[in-house]
């Protein structure tokens, strides 16, 4: 470009020197080649470096401008070799120019607009096209004198294919409002100067005054150049419409009406003044008429696409208001517009909302602990980069309800600018219910957990019951005979190491539910209150104990053995938490669980229920530690200071006994257990348990059915001590074979709950078979609920749990047996101590 506008500079400035035709006639060639050259040469460098969506418009602009280039070297040729018709070869290139750069800027509106958009582009670049072709055929036609139709016209297609290409690229700013840019209007500027120059180089051709060597003929050239650089520099970006855009659109708004009024006025001129020609009469006329039935054309299309856009509108506003979901309109900074579901959602009225941001409605910190500022911000700055957000957000409405919302951001290009589109559907029901399905997972995963532990703990009690019967079993024989020899201190030792290993089996069993209980209805109140005086002497004079009973608390069905467990594992786990002492305080009441309790706390039902609080005021329980205070041998407590068993009892005992226990608790404000039993309508029990006599001999019948053989023998050995005939089986089929004889008198069946292939329940079944009204006693390490379902005995069954000592199962036997005839079943059951 530099050299190219340097050798034209220097030729111009040669030509005022010569004055030779012939000479100044070759200067005007070589400088119009040389800028024709030169422009045609940026802009096919253009076209190859411009984007993908513009380097059709492009290649267009460079092929137009490169056929002017061939058309001046033909044109150099005719003149150089002395035959130069008009028109003549180097005519067709020239012409050229005009319509391609039009092709092109249509190429780029097709590209970039709507059919709507391009019909209303078209018959507005038509309106003005129409309008220049009369200025220009008014101007020639009157001088046509002797030439030719086809040389007229020539010297019309010359500037018309030119005001074409320019109204085209006048009208495309508008329309895709595009950024002030050098590139566009060098180019526009250049169209519009080849325009204006080939109207006089025409004119002045038909008058016959045209000059070589001129400041004229070198307008070709730097407007050439010009439109070169403009090929080069045009970029076709989209502007967010600053002042002088809208100025500019506005003003082609208001074209059909100028083109209008222009056509009237010259109307108007021609048929006022006398010496308008006959022929710029006609021209003017019809062209006029053109002019005004093209805007009358492109009016009546703006209306009927105003309609259709106000019909558009209309119905996004029917949706817009009607929509379930919260619609917000906004920018970086606060909301522009919104629905009436958004009012709801808020509880604000839209004036108020449209003056707040989302920041209003967010509190300082969201629960996943970032700021609602930074991370609102950095979805914002998200979405307004063309990148959707969608998120879980943490509302509150005007009166600071909290809510959860579901909210997608989205950005959305307007002529003025981009705005964000903000959808919020309220999730708080969808979140709330997710919320508890996880919990409701995790107590089950808790509850699997315990269970296989409970599961693991039975199996071990069951083996280890057995061998500790053994133990004890044998102790007590030795014991009556040793009696005052040296071995009876080392003997007892012996029995009471075994009596603590069975009660810590003992809590084993309760934690796993299954130790038998049998359960009787009580006063709650009567009950606690009893073991009062038991529970001062284990707590220490360091620890206040109160006990406040409720009114109307009525009757439940629990175990007496089993809940003084439970106060007592209850009372040692507070005296230990509260080493400097503290109060430990019992209350009774009744209590309605509704279900919102129940899904707050684990294995909660709803119901009528007696609560059984027991609160302590030491340090209290940590967080992350009440989950797992249930869960056997989980202990805080220093090495050898606890086994973990306590609370775990506590639990499988409550559970037992259908009832579920609560424990609530922060750090310095002590622990609440609060026990809940089933409320009953039933009387409360006073009758006392009648004491069972130890060692009371006998001469009846008993078959003893145990597959564990050492256990087996215990027993024959001290039955057979007191008296009775005893017979063993080691398995059900054996004692089917006993029975099956019936010159065998069997008056009492003690028989293991747990044995291969046949159960001790079954095994006492099908005996009845042959031997109505047999009397039985079950044994076991725990139930499996064969006998006992969920552990509970049913009333008339008779039980005693290992390991059991001799005078227990002395005791229970000659009960059973003492039973009236007939009756084997009809008193309450009770298991033995």
């Amino acid at each position: 470009f530099v050299p190219a506008v340097a050798i034209v500079l220097g030729i111009v400035a040669l030509e005022r020197f010569v004055h030779d035709r012939a000479t100044l006639t070759l200067l005007d060639n070589v400088h119009w080649t040389i800028a024709y050259a030169a422009a045609a040469a940026l802009a096919w460098f253009g076209a190859r470096r411009a984007p993908a969506g513009d380097r059709a418009a492009r290649l267009w602009f460079a092929l137009g401008i490169g056929a002017y280039a061939v058309g001046q070297v033909l044109w150099d040729v005719q003149v150089a070799s002395g035959w130069n018709p008009f028109p003549g070869p180097s005519d067709a290139f020239f012409l050229l120019l005009g319509p391609f750069c039009g092709v092109g800027v249509v190429q780029l509106l097709r590209a970039r607009t709507t059919r709507a958009v391009q019909r209303t582009a078209a018959l507005d670049a038509g309106g003005l096209g129409v309008a220049a072709l009369a200025l220009v055929l008014a101007l020639y036609l009157p001088l046509q004198g002797h030439n030719t139709a086809l040389r007229m016209a020539v010297l019309v297609a010359y500037p018309a294919g030119l005001i074409f290409a320019a109204c085209v690229t006048l009208v495309m700013v508008p329309t895709l409002r595009l950024r002030r840019d050098r590139g566009w209007m060098l180019l526009l500027a250049a169209l519009v100067a080849h325009s204006a120059l080939w109207m006089e180089w025409n004119a002045r051709t038909l008058a016959g005054t045209l000059d070589d060597g001129s400041l004229f003929n070198a307008g070709f050239s730097f407007a050439a150049l010009a439109l070169g650089m403009g090929a080069l520099w045009w970029r076709a970006r989209t502007a967010r419409q600053p002042a002088w855009e809208r100025r500019y659109e506005g003003m082609l708004r208001l074209l059909p009406l100028l083109l209008v009024l222009g056509a009237s006025a010259a109307v108007l001129i021609a048929f006022t003044f006398p010496h308008v020609p006959p022929l710029a009469r006609t021209i003017i006329v019809w062209t006029s008429a053109a002019v005004i039935t093209i805007s009358l054309l492109r009016q009546s299309i703006l209306l009927r696409d105003r309609d259709r856009m106000l019909e558009a509108e209309s119905l996004f506003r029917t949706l817009f208001a009607s929509a379930q979901d919260a619609i917000l309109l906004m920018n970086a900074t606060g909301f522009l517009e919104c629905n009436a579901s958004a009012e709801r959602m808020y509880g604000v009225s839209r004036d108020v909302l449209c003056r707040l941001g989302p920041l209003d409605f967010s509190p300082e910190v969201q629960p996943d602990g970032r700021s609602s500022l930074e991370s609102a911000r950095e979805k914002i700055d998200a979405a307004l980069r063309g990148e959707s957000q969608s998120f879980a957000w943490l509302h509150h409405r005007r009166d600071g309800t909290p809510f959860w919302a579901e909210v997608s951001l989205d950005c959305v290009s307007l002529p003025h600018g981009r705005i964000l589109q903000a959808v919020v559907r309220d999730v708080t029901e969808r979140h709330e219910a997710e919320a508890t399905r996880r919990q409701l997972e995790e107590r089950l995963r808790h509850a699997a957990r315990l269970e296989a532990v409970g599961r693991l703990a039975g199996g071990v009690a069951h083996d280890f019951n057995n061998i500790l019967t053994v133990i004890m079993g044998t102790t007590e024989l030795a014991l009556m005979r040793a009696k005052d020899a040296p071995t009876a201190k080392d003997l007892g030792e012996i029995r009471r190491s075994a009596q603590r290993a069975a009660a810590l089996t003992s809590q084993l069993l309760a934690f796993s539910r299954k130790q038998v209980i049998a359960p009787v209805p009580s006063d709650l109140n009567a009950l606690v209150a009893g073991a009062l005086e038991m529970l001062r002497r284990l707590i220490g004079e360091d620890v206040v104990l109160t006990f406040r009973p409720g009114e109307g608390v009525g009757t439940v069905l629990v175990d007496n053995t089993q809940l003084e467990q439970v106060l007592v594992n209850l009372a040692v786990n507070a005296r230990d938490a509260m080493p400097g002492g503290g109060g430990l305080h019992i209350s009774t009441s009744v209590v309605e669980v509704d279900p919102a309790f129940c899904r707050a706390h684990e294995d909660a039902r709803p119901g009528r229920f007696v609560c059984l609080e027991v609160r302590d005021t030491g340090p209290g329980i940590p967080a992350d530690i009440i989950a797992h205070v249930f869960e056997p041998f989980y202990t805080t407590k220093e090495f050898g200071r606890g086994t973990g068993l306590g609370l775990s009892t506590v639990y499988g005992i409550v559970r037992q006994s259908d009832g579920f226990i609560v424990l609530d608790s922060e750090p310095g404000r002590g622990a609440r257990f609060r026990i809940h039993f089933p409320e009953l309508a039933a009387t409360p029990s006073s009758a006392p348990a009648p004491a069972r006599e130890a060692l009371r001999a006998g001469r009846e019948h008993v078959l003893i059915v145990e597959d564990e053989s050492i256990v087996r023998d215990l027993a024959q050995r001290a039955l057979a001590d007191l008296g009775y005939q005893v017979r063993t089986a080691g398995s059900g089929a054996a004692a089917l074979e006993i029975a099956a004889d019936p010159a065998q008198p069997i008056d009492l069946l003690l028989t293991d709950v747990i044995m291969p292939t046949m159960s001790g329940r079954e095994l006492h079944e099908r005996m009845c078979r042959e031997r109505p009204g047999l009397r039985v006693v079950y044994m076991s390490g725990y139930t499996d609920n064969i006998i006992a379902p969920h552990g509970v005995l049913d009333p008339g069954t008779f039980f005693i749990q290992k390991p059991f000592t001799l005078g227990a199962l002395a005791a229970i036997v000659r009960e059973v047996l003492d039973l009236p005839d007939g009756l084997p079943g009809s008193p309450p059951g009770r298991r033995a101590a």
